[in-house]
């Protein structure tokens, strides 16, 4: 087998790369080639910096001494892919064993033939820019995983032995001397990392011609950009007085618009723009603690429809006034099935025009579609499992009457369109897959019966649109630039 004797970091040892993988001896080297950015959003962060230096002290293999603020957003990258999907934190030790052995938590723009990326993929694995895109790799990474253990089976047994059937190394002992290590990286940074590497966005419109599109940043603030009579404004940042993380959640209404997220804290924080004021400060929506970004709808001109998911892995509703500014119900349970029911993503709802049907959606343990209705003559349904195989959250929206557009990213990442004539039945169309690679759960907004649009963010963590129409069908995605440029 060919080999390639990389240059030595003085009293470091011998990097050897293979021709599937690189494999390293001993104490991390340098590499020959460059080291790209794992988290594109913003890191490495000093909070990486810091988590690295505790690390340090605690790993007893190769990365004692070595976990520096690069190779620690490495890692957290991987947990943070891995939460996204909803896996449990096993297949985060899996995948960081992975990136231990290969190249020490580096992500490589080379490596033996074309091996490159944190796991040496080769090409047959997706494109160049695809394998040195962190979070692709890690789910590409975790695609052939659960191909090779269907049915969970990757939850038990050996680690080493689980990451030699997906590398296929030539040194197949190398990955069981690094798991420990590997647990204790994850064991950190699991309650730590958010949803998502890459934070996500929420759209909503205020009329005919016009949107709206917030997404949080890597600092945990709000970005706003509006788009009215054919002409995108620049990116505002919502400074207010509240550190929050994942997808917002927006909804609008005549005059005003409501904001919803989770807080870094694990409470629902609310801010809110009017016609006559702007923007106001961050409120504090209670002492609850949920474990996702929130998301909203509307059956009337006062109220808002507030749904989560709690530390019981359930969805959970409350209904809030806007006219009183105030709570009208507690935190509840919705399904009369509920309690057979566990969501790994955060919710999706819409709501129809007159306000007498709720549909709620979420991804299930093994990644299918939950669905959800509510109508005002029965009031909650049973969940129902629509299959499917989910990457994050789902999301919703509706052209007009009972109708509701449901939009999922895969797990190949790919964008899914699913239409329902009535939010009930889900057999008459078929789901459409429209390709392409979202880094993020895709949002969606309807601004009248005859329009669609969804938004993203690609690879490159820039914003990403795919709008419909009536009259011209689906148009090509459109890229707007990254998050927050150009600014305000």
């Amino acid at each position: 087998m060919k080999r390639v004797i990389m240059k030595m970091v003085s009293g470091l040892a011998a990097v050897t790369v293979s021709a599937t993988l690189a494999v390293v001896v001993g104490a991390p080297a340098a590499f020959a080639y460059e080291r790209r950015a794992c988290d594109t959003t913003g890191g490495p962060t000093s909070e990486d910096l810091a988590i690295g230096q505790q690390l340090n002290t605690q790993l007893t293999k190769d990365m004692r001494g070595h976990m520096g603020s690069y190779e620690t957003s490495c890692a957290r990258v991987i947990v943070e892919t891995v939460k996204a999907r909803g896996l449990s934190s096993r297949a985060a030790v899996i995948a960081v064993t992975t990136a231990i052995v290969e190249t020490h938590l580096q992500n490589l723009d080379g490596g033996d033939l074309d091996s490159i990326g944190l796991y040496q993929q080769r090409s047959g694995w997706g494109s160049e820019a695809q394998r040195i895109d962190a979070v692709w790799s890690t789910n590409r990474f975790l695609n052939e995983m659960l191909a090779l253990y269907p049915n969970n089976s990757w939850t038990s047994g050996d680690i080493g032995d689980i990451c030699q059937s997906i590398q296929r190394s030539a040194y197949p002992d190398r990955y069981a001397v690094q798991v420990s290590d590997a647990q204790i990286i994850v064991n950190t940074l699991w309650n730590l990392a958010g949803s998502s590497s890459m934070p996500g966005l929420s759209a909503v419109s205020r009329g005919v011609g016009g949107l709206d599109v917030f997404a949080v940043t890597t600092d945990g603030r709000l970005k706003h950009r509006n788009y009215s009579s054919g002409t995108w404004g620049c990116w505002s940042t919502l400074y207010g007085n509240a550190t929050i993380k994942g997808e917002p959640a927006a909804i609008a209404s005549s005059g005003r618009i409501d904001v919803f997220a989770q807080g870094i804290d694990n409470r629902l924080k609310k801010i809110t723009w009017t016609s006559a004021h702007g923007w106001y400060q961050w409120a504090d929506m209670g002492d609850y603690t949920i474990t996702s970004p929130p998301a909203v709808t509307s059956r009337s001109t006062t109220g808002i429809d507030v749904f989560v998911k709690n530390t019981a892995n359930k969805i959970v509703y409350r209904h809030f006034d806007t006219a009183q500014s105030a709570w009208t119900t507690n935190w509840s349970n919705i399904g009369e099935n509920a309690a057979t029911i566990t969501a790994t993503s955060a919710p999706a709802a819409v709501a129809n025009n007159d306000g007498t049907r709720m549909n709620i959606f979420a991804r299930a343990t093994d990644g299918s579609l939950l669905s959800l209705m509510w109508t005002r003559d029965h009031g909650w349904y049973n969940w129902a499992d629509r299959g499917g195989n989910l990457n994050g959250r789902p999301s919703a929206s509706t052209r007009s009457g009972n109708s509701v557009d449901i939009f999922m990213r895969d797990q190949d990442n790919s964008l899914i369109h699913w239409y329902s004539p009535d939010g009930a039945d889900w057999t008459t169309y078929p789901k459409s897959d429209f390709g392409g690679w979202l880094a993020v759960s895709p949002t969606a907004v309807s601004w009248n019966s005859g329009r669609i649009d969804v938004f993203s963010r690609n690879s490159g963590a820039d914003l990403i649109q795919k709008a419909w129409t009536s009259t011209n069908d689906w148009y090509a995605w459109a890229g707007h630039g990254p998050v927050g440029a150009p600014a305000c």
